[in-house]
């Protein structure tokens, strides 16, 4: 197998620049208005300003080949992301991810890390010693392409195909 590079796109950015505009509106409403206070409309700005950058988070999620590692990245804001020696991967296998896990990055430190933007299908990797700043021995990779992105990674690692 050759080099793997996927890109997948996810819609919840769209949700936040609605809030994020939304916001700004009822800023511009309240300092028009003149009987509010400037703590409020900056508070209700700030919290506009950070749904943005939480868009600019969960754009898309790139997986990509390094040679020596797997790179999981969020983007076009790219604050949040992973990467992955193939040698510290004991195990690879498919499995769903439900509402409960959520999209974006997040886990539970020394269990698991979950890195997804849209979608429940996912690719998730045994550790063979804890991972990263989570500390995880599970991270789980939402994707869109499973097939590829699990036939890709078993070969790297030199498992043989999972069974159904």
């Amino acid at each position: 197998m050759g080099d793997y590079e996927h890109r997948q796109y996810g819609s919840w950015w769209v949700m936040f620049v609605v809030l994020a505009l939304g916001l700004f509106g009822l800023t511009a409403t309240l300092i028009a208005s003149e009987g509010i206070k400037l703590h409020v409309t900056l508070v209700l700005a700030g919290t506009g300003a950070c749904f943005l950058i939480v868009a600019a988070m969960l754009g898309y999620l790139d997986v990509r080949d390094k040679g020596d590692r797997l790179s999981v990245r969020l983007g076009p804001l790219a604050l949040f992301g992973t990467a992955i020696r193939y040698e510290d991967i004991e195990s690879v296998g498919p499995t769903r991810t439900t509402m409960l896990y959520g999209f974006g990055v997040h886990g539970l430190p020394g269990l698991f890390l979950v890195l997804n933007v849209w979608g429940f299908d996912a690719v998730q990797l045994r550790m063979r010693r804890r991972h990263g700043i989570w500390f995880a021995k599970t991270v789980i990779i939402g994707t869109d392409d499973l097939d590829e992105l699990l036939a890709f990674l078993q070969d790297k690692i030199g498992q043989g195909p999972t069974e159904p």
